[in-house]
């Protein structure tokens, strides 16, 4: 579970659609190409704390990593406004022009379609004077060529660059750099999730810590096993010389929590020994889970019933 309280709120902009996303700029940096401004803006933190942020989260399910943009730039200057030049392979002159050309069947004269064109709106072939009538029949439009106007050669292929427009230098396409830009997305499924480690437990921990009770979260605690658990929170307070100890834990079922997590529950509390047992369960518990909480006495609320939850005066379990 997500425990910074920052972070919960970044992710809430997010389930409530004021942020559609988190969104990358190109932002070339000694140890990278991108940043994040609304995470970095949000958190208070730098871009690269802010890309590791957003990858651990992929990685724990709450994003998903889209494809955004592919950023080409000039390796020397980082500048990404690099501008698509070509030339002729026979002269290097940038002077050509894409032509569609035309191909007269008969005599086999290719030429662009201009070319074919005569002033009195007919076709006629350019070398033998033929007039072109059908399409497919006659002539044949053969696409569009490279036409270059200093030699005049034709090609598909012409030489392509890549020119900086701010240090003014010439890169052939393998020679530019490129970087993959990506969005991240909430994960649908995680937004009951988010919602359940929102808003409960930030009213479960004030309505413990109205009670006197000293909270933890996400602590590590040894049971009498000798076995360590996680447990969501535990509240703590002193009554006279006793102890009482609440252990709260959140699930989130699909669409119900079932029977498995209330009997992992109890286990956890029996070794870690605490006197009370509270589960927030969201949306609810299936008809045997909520049987077996009612046998070990444990006490369960959904999300929307957290204001609602009170502390037993004597030990319940």
């Amino acid at each position: 579970m997500i425990n910074d309280p920052k972070l919960l709120n970044l992710l809430e902009q997010v389930v409530e659609g004021k942020l559609p996303g988190f969104e990358p700029v190109f932002a070339p940096r000694a140890d990278g190409w991108v940043s994040y401004p609304a995470v970095e803006e949000f958190l208070g933190v730098d871009t690269a704390y802010a890309c590791r942020l957003l990858e651990d989260l992929v990685h724990l399910g709450y994003l998903s990593r889209n494809f955004f943009a592919r950023m080409l730039f000039c390796p020397v200057c980082n500048s990404h406004n690099l501008a698509w030049t070509i030339v002729c392979p026979k002269c290097n002159s940038p002077n050509i022009q894409r032509t569609r050309f035309l191909r007269h069947r008969l005599c086999n004269w290719s030429a662009p379609e201009k070319d074919f064109l005569h002033s009195s709106g007919t076709r006629l072939c350019p070398k033998c004077r033929s007039e072109l009538l059908l399409l497919g029949n006659d002539y044949d439009d053969i696409g569009y060529r490279y036409l270059c106007l200093d030699c005049r050669e034709v090609t598909r292929a012409p030489v392509e660059f890549w020119r900086c427009p701010v240090c003014n230098r010439l890169y052939d396409r393998y020679a530019v750099r490129e970087v993959m830009l990506y969005k991240y997305v909430l994960e649908p499924s995680q937004v009951p999730k988010l919602r359940l480690e929102k808003i409960p437990r930030a009213k479960v921990r004030e309505i413990l810590q109205r009670e006197g009770y000293a909270v933890q979260e996400s602590t590590r605690i040894i049971g009498k096993s000798g076995a360590e658990h996680t447990v969501d929170m535990l509240a703590t307070k002193m009554q006279g010389p006793l102890e009482h100890r609440v252990l709260v834990s959140f699930a989130c079922g699909n669409p119900l929590v079932d029977a498995e997590e209330i009997i992992k529950l109890y286990a956890r509390a029996y070794d870690v020994g605490v006197q009370d047992v509270i589960l927030i369960a969201t949306p609810g518990l299936t008809a045997d889970a909520d049987e077996i909480a009612q046998h070990y006495r444990i006490r369960v609320y959904n999300a929307d019933a957290v204001d609602r939850l009170t502390l037993a005066v004597e030990p319940r379990f």
